[in-house]
């Protein structure tokens, strides 16, 4: 515990010790010479050695650092250097403790020992390699190399440099510039060839100031080093960013639509066909446990008004209300609305969605006029059709939630619409061809074509005419008990009319859930009222539905190397 203590403090410390202020440099402070020894290797990287003979004079400094650039603004834009393989040694080649960071552009090589001060003259021997500094031109290729850098914080009394180019077979094949003074002078400083031993380039400028500084150049023919690619700088990368970008938003503008339809094609393909159907054959009863209000769902995956009215008539021939129908005359217009009058409350003989039907029924007493619901609120109706759907999946007939389903696809194609809002125009035919698809992504279990087949059976059964009727083989009987048994899924699967004409003229006396103080019971009648009566309730739903719906011209401080430093 006692070590991990410590080592977290020391870690502390070592974190701290990086945002420590850097003292500015006292006037006593210089450095005495700064020599830098640079070797071109034929891979095109180079060797550096900087000795730094840094006076500190009375002040009692912890070290030096030394800024150094790693990217550059360029011409065409930037580049960036790899500097590795630092270290750093006294005179006596004594090893010196030192940290690199990367801070921006520049690499920071901070020297010294925070627990321990120096003061005079120290000397620091400063190793690294350089890779990407190499200019290659059509006659020659050079090196432009800032020796010293120009952000030293204090004087250089004597700056100089030496570059030799391995496998240089002659000084004279060798041309070199040197300049001196603050970023951008174009004041030339010494410079020769050495003849003796490896050809080489000697450079050098005494007096420098804070703020100035050496820098060198070499040219050498081509072919001594290799070609190396360069690389772009950081301030490259957001035009390699927005190009990626261009990319993007030329795909998706062009293949969005393209891409849209094959993904959601192979979807529908997979996971949005029912199981094969059968036959169908007429079906003179509703199948058990599906009521009329879950019938458009299972027959069209989707609720219907119609099949609210059904489970309203059905409701009404259960017990739990009463229809009155109404008339009035104003001005010779005869009016007709209907009247729902609860019987009973709803009980624990109904299902949960025809529970919230009653009571958004009578939410305001126990009877309404069919044509105030036409004010219903849509997240009435839409709770209505959560359960139904809840309904259909718990029965086991779809195996996810279609109203869900569908508007998943709906609200990924929505979003995809409005794309076009920041220029991806693509998105727009793609988000209409997601929503397209989507509409017919549920999808039944077997058990649910099943129920459905039944119901198309059943439809049939109903919509025939008497005489094709006799055709069916044990075909029920007509009598009132039959027309009321199936006119709920008359109405739900709109066969209302076709299906009460087979019962004409065989009422004798109103059924208990129907009043007509008007006119008398017959089938066909009540079935023309019931498009009014249907069409009360489906003016609420279809408000509420949501279904559907990159020599000489230099000057200090310029090339690669540079940066400064000073103590700390």
């Amino acid at each position: 515990m006692r070590l991990t203590i410590k080592l977290g403090f020391a870690a502390f410390l070592a974190v701290a010790a990086l945002f420590l202020p850097q003292y500015p440099a006292s006037a006593s402070e210089q450095i005495k010479t700064f020599s830098s020894d640079i070797t071109i290797n034929g891979d095109a990287s180079l060797d550096v050695v900087e000795v730094i003979a840094y006076d500190f004079g009375a002040a009692s400094r912890h070290g030096i650092f030394r800024d150094l650039p790693v990217s550059y603004k360029t011409d065409g834009g930037s580049r960036e250097v790899d500097i590795s393989g630092v270290s750093v040694t006294d005179e006596k080649g004594a090893a010196q403790l030192f940290s690199e960071t990367r801070t921006g552009s520049l690499k920071k090589i901070k020297i010294g020992n925070p627990d321990v001060t120096v003061t005079g003259l120290k000397t620091y021997r400063i190793r690294y390699r350089v890779a990407g500094a190499i200019n290659y031109f059509d006659d020659h290729d050079e090196l432009y190399w800032n020796v010293t850098g120009n952000d030293w914080q204090v004087p250089i009394a004597l700056a100089s440099a030496k570059i030799s180019v391995a496998g240089a077979a002659s000084s004279s094949l060798l041309s070199t510039y040197c300049y001196y003074g603050k970023a951008g002078s174009k004041d030339k400083c010494g410079s020769a060839l050495d003849l003796s031993g490896e050809p080489s380039a000697s450079y050098s400028s005494a007096g420098l100031q804070a703020g100035q500084g050496m820098t060198a150049v070499i040219g050498f023919p081509k072919g001594l080093v290799s070609y190396i690619e360069q690389v772009p700088g950081a301030e490259s990368k957001p035009l390699a960013i927005l190009g990626i970008l261009v990319v993007i938003y030329v795909i998706l503008n062009i293949l969005a639509p393209i891409v849209a339809f094959v993904v959601m094609y192979r979807r529908w393909r997979r996971f949005g066909r029912d199981p094969k159907v059968g036959t169908i054959i007429p079906q003179y009863d509703a199948p058990a446990n599906i009521s009329p209000s879950l019938v458009g769902v299972i027959v069209d995956d989707a609720t219907t008004m119609d099949a609210y009215s059904g489970e309203i008539i059905n409701l009404a021939i259960k017990g739990y209300l009463k229809i009155n129908r109404l008339q009035s005359t104003v001005l010779f217009v005869t009016n007709e609305d209907f009247e729902l009058v609860r019987l009973k409350s709803e009980d624990a003989g109904l299902k949960k969605y025809q529970q919230s039907l009653m009571q958004m029924l009578f939410k305001g007493g126990d009877s309404v006029k069919l044509s105030s619901l036409a004010n219903k609120r849509v997240s009435e109706i839409d709770a209505l059709d959560k359960e139904v759907n809840e309904e259909v999946v718990a029965l086991g007939f779809f195996p996810a939630n279609p109203e869900k389903v569908r508007n998943n696809y709906m609200g990924i194609g929505g979003l995809m619409l409005l794309g076009v809002f920041i220029g991806l125009f693509g998105l727009f035919p793609a988000g209409i061809i997601v929503m397209a698809f989507g509409y017919f992504m549920p999808v039944k279990t077997l058990a649910g074509v099943e129920a459905k087949e039944h119901l198309l059976g059943l439809k049939m059964y109903l919509s025939v005419a008497e005489k094709d009727r006799l055709e069916f083989h044990n075909a029920p009987e007509k009598d009132p008990a039959q027309f009321e048994k199936l006119l709920p899924y008359a109405i739900a699967l709109d066969v209302t009319e076709q299906w009460a004409k087979k019962f004409e003229g065989i009422y004798q006396q109103s059924p208990s859930w129907y009043n007509d103080p008007v006119r008398p019971f017959a089938p066909v009648i009540f079935a023309q009222s019931l498009s009014s009566f249907g069409g009360g309730f489906a003016s609420s739903g279809t408000a509420a539905s949501s279904h559907s719906g990159l020599s000489g011209g230099g000057h200090s401080g310029g090339g690669f190397g540079g940066g400064g430093g000073g103590s700390w």
